[in-house]
């Protein structure tokens, strides 16, 4: 018995040792498992916290629209707290970031400019040849009859491609690019930044217009287009301006060019870091409605992420000016 003691510490031991080898691994374990609990809530409320603070930027650029008046440059007369519909990045709170955009500064596909929408195609590097066949594609899909244009494609070309047959109706969002016979690869590029399919504008704002679409107007080239952007931000563009750096007579403005913001606007709201898709919303002012001074036309979120270093460029949004209250007396009845 006295020989066993012996071999009976020593399994005793090993069990020992095996139990706090057992129990350490289990601590380090739980500690692992703890500390991603930890960075999975940290980031939840990381997320939480960038869906707050842009539902209150959005509804802080909905009471700016609806209580500041609107001038040549945006929203704003004082250029120190104007806010630019041209699309320039404004950064608000922490990390999220705006755009405001006058859908009149966009190409207007409800409303088709066919030879606008060409040009803009072309500064897109398309072929000559393939714009026609776009154009005519894009007409068939909105049209309301069955009768194919010479380069364009009905229901049976959709069948053949296995995507559904066209609307026969406006576009209603621009999503609906991606179903069009044909622009499924340009759906993916920039060119729906560049056009809209409201129905409540028409004409181009050059006060809010990009390089792209400016270059789309007749006289105006792509060193044209640069000139007016840099004039612009300082002075709005007049019609006058607008005549003398393009050589566009008034017959050619007339009905095309407005330099005063629409009542529609596309804003867009995302943040770099977050996580969350870019939400872009088509707003329509109705300051005349007894139901409300704004509707959302329409809403998208997308996966379109923001450029690194975007936050640190981007310019702060300008506090809301002060609204002036009209004195008491200021009415006699």
């Amino acid at each position: 018995m006295r020989l066993n003691a012996p071999r009976q510490q020593g399994f005793a031991l090993i069990i020992t040792l095996v139990f706090l080898s057992v129990m350490i691994l289990g601590a380090g374990y739980f500690a692992v498992r703890v500390d991603q609990a930890r960075e999975l809530a940290a980031l939840e409320q990381a997320r939480a916290q960038a869906m707050i603070e842009r539902h209150s930027a959005l509804n802080a650029m909905l009471y700016r629209l609806t209580v500041v008046r609107s001038g040549m440059h945006g929203i704003g007369i004082d250029p120190t707290t104007v806010v630019r519909v041209d699309g320039t990045v404004y950064r608000d709170g922490e990390s999220t970031l705006l755009q405001l955009q006058d859908q009149r500064g966009l190409i207007n596909l409800h409303h088709l400019d066919q030879e606008l929408l060409g040009r803009l195609l072309a500064q897109h590097g398309i072929p000559l040849e393939q714009r026609g066949r776009l154009i005519d594609t894009l007409l068939d899909y909105i049209d309301e009859d069955d009768f194919r244009r010479l380069q364009g494609a009905e229901k049976s070309d959709y069948e053949e491609a296995s995507l559904p047959p066209p609307a026969n109706r406006p576009l209603r969002t621009l999503q609906e690019l991606q179903y069009v016979y044909g622009w499924q690869q340009l759906a993916q590029t920039d060119l729906p930044h560049e056009v809209t399919v409201t129905s409540t504008v028409a004409g181009i704002n050059p006060n809010a217009a990009s390089a792209r679409v400016l270059a789309c107007l007749p006289g105006v080239d792509s060193s044209v287009a640069q000139s007016l952007i840099r004039y612009r931000e300082h002075t709005p563009l007049t019609p006058g301006v607008i005549g003398q750096l393009t050589g566009m007579s008034a017959t050619q403005m007339q009905f095309r060019i407005f330099t005063f913001p629409s009542r529609s606007y596309r804003l867009t709201v995302g943040c770099q870091a977050c996580g969350l898709p870019v939400d872009a919303y088509n707003l329509v002012l109705t300051p005349m409605s007894t139901d409300s001074p704004w509707y959302i036309e329409s809403m998208a979120a997308t996966t379109t992420k923001n450029g690194e270093g975007v936050v640190e460029t981007a310019k702060p949004l300008p506090a809301i000016p002060p609204i002036e209250a009209l004195p008491l007396n200021a009415f006699h009845l």
